[in-house]
């Protein structure tokens, strides 16, 4: 989950490149929120605000200035109410994160996400639902290429309702962010006995030289997320506009919808499957399959 100011930000400049300068004007940066709680774990939230458009050079390259760092962040859970506190954290990008040791996720449960910052009154509200059952992991070989590998997973459907999921992946130790993987959005209905789901790596915005497949020594964590409808529509439609080739003169870039009222991003609960794997020992082990 790559910082959403960036993408937010070239998005809607790529939308408008062709505008006059008149469309400048009056423009305001926005509140962008990231925020996710998943079951026995603490909420996190990130805040930014959109990079403003302008017919004046701006520079991408110091970006502290739009990162929030002084906002009342909230989290209510029907019962009780606890004030996130923000902190420096290396560990993400930005570097500084809202959470708390002091309320934890659970299973259908409703958590209401409260930001005050300067006149701005953002909220959303989400629900947790029950983790997926994850019955298979092997390694796959990439047919382009003898040194590149993708994770295949196969899942159980225990529910009679309709089900959304996303898949995340972190690549190695020395960060404790997941990325939304590569076309890594799915429903219930590809979930069929024996059917394998494909899981590439996560793009994160700074990616210069990415590819969406693991590499043999790579230590990754894979992430199984069941979401509600709106957090599927969030994910899919962030997912093809990061992910999906385009022209420049045809564009196929689509707004992104969010759950925060009063904001842009997205406020998610997240039932959520861990499983760290390490592709070396994967081979070694004989699962893997050409």
């Amino acid at each position: 989950m790559r910082k959403l100011l960036f993408v937010f930000s070239c998005l809607l400049l790529f939308g408008l490149q062709s505008c006059a300068p008149d469309y400048f004007e009056d423009n305001r940066s926005e509140l962008v929120v990231e925020g996710w709680i998943e079951d026995n774990r603490p909420p996190v939230v990130i805040l930014s605000k959109t990079l403003t458009l302008s017919d004046k050079y701006q520079s991408l390259t110091d970006l502290k200035d739009y990162i929030v760092t002084w906002a009342k962040v909230s989290v209510s859970d029907g019962v009780d109410t606890v004030v996130l506190t923000g902190k420096y954290d290396p560990e993400y990008f930005p570097p500084y994160v809202y959470t708390t040791g002091r309320m934890f996720g659970r299973v259908g449960a409703t958590y209401t996400l409260m930001v005050e910052y300067e006149d701005i009154y953002a909220t959303a509200e989400t629900r947790i639902l029950p983790s997926p059952v994850m019955e298979n992991m092997r390694v796959v070989r990439s047919e382009d290429s003898d040194s590149l590998y993708q994770i295949e997973i196969t899942m159980r459907d225990e529910s009679p309702e309709k089900d959304y999921y996303q898949v995340f992946t972190k690549t190695g130790t020395s960060s404790k962010q997941f990325f939304a993987s590569y076309l890594g959005y799915f429903t219930d209905d590809v979930i069929t006995d024996g059917t394998f789901i494909p899981v590439f790596r996560g793009k994160s915005a700074m990616d210069e030289d990415y590819t969406p497949y693991f590499k043999e020594n790579d230590s990754v964590s894979v992430k199984i997320a069941h979401i509600d409808n709106g957090a599927y529509e969030f994910w899919s439609t962030y997912s093809k506009n990061v992910n999906m080739p385009s022209s420049m003169f045809l564009t196929a870039i689509s707004r992104v919808p969010s759950n925060i009222s009063g904001a842009l991003g997205y406020w998610c609960g997240m039932g959520s499957l861990r499983k760290n794997i390490v592709i070396s020992e994967h081979l070694m082990n004989g699962n893997s399959s050409k």
